[in-house]
C-alpha cells in the first residue's frame, strides 16, 4: 500500500514530501511482542495510546524510511524489555569485534559508547587496552556497567559535553542506538563532536537492505522500539550532512541457522495477527551494514572521513532480534 498523508519531515535530508508505505495495527504489535514472551503494560506502550495502527514513511526524496518521532520508546518501555529478554543487550556481536580490532589497528586508546548498555562492547574494549567510557539513559543496564568499572554517565551526548567541554575520544561507539532515537541528525552531529581531530565514529543499526527489510513483522522494527529503517546510503548522507565524508560502507550476513530463525520467527507472527499481506522471499542479503568514521586533525582542513570494515559472514546459530548495521 502506498498513499499520501501528511508525516514528520525525513530524520535524514529533512524533506517534508513523501508517502504511507505500510502500517500495522497496534493490537498486531502487542501480539507480535507476545510471540517473544514480552507482555509490555499499557504504561509502556502509553506513546501509541492515541493510534489503532502505525504508519511507516518513505521520504519522495532520499527514499528513507521511518516512523513518527513522537512514538520514540520510554525509558519504561526499555526497563520492561530488559527484564523480559534476558539477551536484549547482546554480549558480543561482529560489530563489536570489528570495532575493537580496529581500534587495535589504529592504535586508539580512549572509547566512548553512546547507549552501552551493560558494558559488553566497553569489557571487549578495555581487554585491548582501551580506556572506557560510555553513556546509558536505562538506569538498570547503566549500574550494571558502571559496577563492572567502566566510566558511566546517564545523560545525551549534548549535555556530556556541556559538562565535559574539552573532553574527546580516540573512538566515539553506538551500536543499535541510532534507529531509536528520534532526531539522527542531531545524534550523529554530537557524536562527531566528542570524536578527537584523527579519532574515529562507528555507527551499527538494522539494515533494511537485508533479513529486516524482507519479514518485517518483528515488533523490534517497529516504534515504540525502532523508529527508522536504514540504507547504507542512508548512513552515507547523514554522516555527510553531519561533515563526514564515507570511505566504504560493508555488510555482515545472516546464514545458515541464523536466517531460519527469522524465517521461523515471521511465520509466528504471521500466525499470531492472521496476516496474509506480506511474502516472505527466500535468498541471502546482508543483515548489518558496518561503517567507521575518522574526523581529521583541523590542519589537514576538510571533512571527516567515514571508514567501515567490509561485511563478514557470521557464524551459525540464531542471533537476537534486532541486530546491527553499522557507520
Amino acid at each position: 500500500m502506498s498513499s499520501q498523508t501528511a508525516f514528520p519531515p525525513c530524520p535524514v535530508c529533512l524533506s517534508s514530501h513523501g508517502v504511507t508505505v505500510d502500517q500495522l495495527e497496534k493490537s498486531a504489535l502487542v501480539e507480535g511482542w507476545g510471540c517473544l514472551g514480552v507482555q509490555l503494560t499499557p504504561q509502556a506502550l502509553e506513546v501509541l495510546d492515541k493510534l489503532d495502527s502505525i504508519p511507516r514513511f518513505a521520504c519522495n526524496h532520499c527514499g528513507m524510511q521511518y516512523f513518527d518521532p513522537a512514538l520514540a520508546g520510554s525509558e519504561r518501555f526499555y526497563a520492561e524489555l530488559q527484564q523480559q529478554l534476558p539477551n536484549y543487550y547482546p554480549v558480543t556481536c561482529p560489530a563489536f569485534d570489528r570495532a575493537v580490532r580496529f581500534a587495535r589497528a589504529k592504535s586508539l586508546s580512549s572509547v566512548l559508547d553512546v547507549g552501552c548498555g551493560t558494558g559488553a562492547f566497553l569489557d571487549l574494549a578495555r581487554n585491548a587496552g582501551l580506556q572506557t567510557s560510555g553513556l546509558e539513559y536505562n538506569s538498570r543496564a547503566a549500574e550494571t556497567a558502571a559496577n563492572k568499572g567502566h566510566r558511566l554517565r546517564s545523560c545525551s551526548m549534548a549535555e556530556y559535553r556541556a559538562q565535559h567541554d574539552i573532553e574527546q575520544f580516540d573512538l566515539v561507539t553506538a551500536f543499535e542506538v541510532l534507529e531509536h532515537v528520534s532526531a539522527p541528525r542531531s545524534f550523529v552531529a554530537d557524536a562527531a563532536q566528542l570524536v578527537r581531530p584523527g579519532g574515529y565514529c562507528a555507527v551499527a543499526v538494522p539494515s533494511a537492505e537485508g533479513v529486516h527489510g524482507i519479514w518485517d513483522l518483528d515488533p523490534h522494527q517497529w516504534p515504540p522500539h525502532h523508529l527508522t529503517r536504514w540504507r547504507r546510503q542512508d548512513l552515507a548522507r547523514i554522516g555527510r550532512e553531519c561533515g563526514l565524508v564515507p570511505q566504504r560502507v560493508g555488510g555482515d550476513l545472516f546464514v545458515g541457522t541464523q536466517w531460519r530463525y527469522f524465517a521461523q520467527l515471521q511465520n509466528r507472527l504471521l500466525s499470531a495477527v492472521k496476516s496474509t499481506t506480506r511474502v516472505s522471499r527466500p535468498g541471502f542479503a546482508p543483515a548489518f551494514t558496518p561503517f567507521i568514521a575518522n574526523r581529521p586533525p583541523p590542519w589537514k582542513g576538510g571533512p571527516v572521513v567515514l571508514t567501515a570494515a567490509q561485511g563478514e559472514r557470521s557464524g551459525g546459530g540464531p542471533v537476537q532480534p534486532g541486530g546491527a548495521s553499522e557507520l
